[in-house]
């Protein structure tokens, strides 16, 4: 029996389904009626109540101490997940680590202040079960990469920091260094033609298409360099954030095609000299434009 139940209420999650299973010991449920947090819902500010009583779904998390990730974690991979599957306003505001054991101590509580993030225009206002579980497999994987890809791990983070920043510059540049994190193999000139070639050729297989995959993140790599190198002022201000929800859905896709092979993975979490292999053997005969 797990020595913990964690709680973590959704606020704003566009579901219309009683519960889902996301993983092992994982699974969304409608909100529980008297609450089960051993009296840490008293604690609460007025506001604090009213977000918790209108976040319809809870993710709940069975954990004992010890256990790799930790409920943050998964809380944070589950909302990563979910965002690689349908981008929407879903974020969370408490989360509840409650003890099984009446007799235990009752656990604790943490009001997130950093929360997860959205792009205004670019979000659904509902999630299907087929999203969901797409979501659910993304988590396994996602998991997977936090437990045994130390170097996939670092893009993770960052991938996590840009969809926490509220400043668009910040979390444009978050979601640059995440894409680097995973398409680089060596140091030097020419990085943003390089890392746009290793995107195009691992995320697509015919040369029209990597044409078009090249151009749009060598476009949107160079708005990250304005940012960078303080041209972000150039950047006229209708075009930011539609900018950022553009970086948003090429790592997305990035993600989704990383995790989605074990052989991609396997190949990423190499040191560089193995990964320009790797990535020379997917760029075949092809040549960018």
């Amino acid at each position: 029996m797990p020595e913990f139940k964690v709680y973590a209420p959704l606020s704003k999650f566009p579901w219309r389904g009683t519960t889902f299973p996301v993983a092992s010991g994982v699974e969304i449920i409608q909100r529980p009626q008297p609450y089960p947090l051993r009296g840490f819902d008293e604690r609460l500010t007025r506001g604090d109540s009213d977000e918790l009583f209108f976040a319809s779904y809870w993710l709940t998390v069975n954990w004992s101490t010890g256990d790799e990730p930790r409920p943050s974690e998964i809380v944070n991979i589950f909302l990563l997940a979910l965002w690689l599957s349908r981008p929407t306003k879903t974020h969370v505001k408490f989360r509840f680590k409650v003890a099984t054991d009446p007799g235990a101590a009752p656990g604790s509580m943490a009001r997130l202040l950093d929360q997860f993030s959205w792009v205004e225009g670019a979000v659904a206002d509902e999630v299907t079960d087929a999203e969901l579980a797409t979501a659910s497999s993304l988590f396994s994987s996602l998991r997977e990469v936090r437990l045994s890809a130390p170097r996939l791990s670092n893009a993770l983070h960052l991938t996590f920091a840009g969809c926490q920043a509220i400043q668009w510059q910040v979390a444009l540049v978050c979601f640059a260094a995440a894409a680097e994190a995973i398409l680089t193999y060596e140091t030097g000139s020419g990085i943003t033609r390089r890392l746009a070639l290793a995107y195009a050729c691992l995320l697509a297989q015919t040369d029209p298409e990597r044409d078009r995959l090249f151009r749009e993140f060598r476009e949107l790599y160079g708005k990250r360099s304005d940012v960078m190198h303080g041209r972000g002022y150039t950047i006229p201000s209708p075009e930011k954030l539609p900018t950022l929800a553009r970086f948003g859905d090429a790592l997305r896709e990035l993600w989704k095609t990383v995790v989605g092979s074990s052989a991609i993975m396997q190949g990423l979490e190499a040191p560089d000299d193995q990964r320009k292999l790797f990535f020379r053997h997917l760029q075949g005969s092809y040549s960018p434009p």
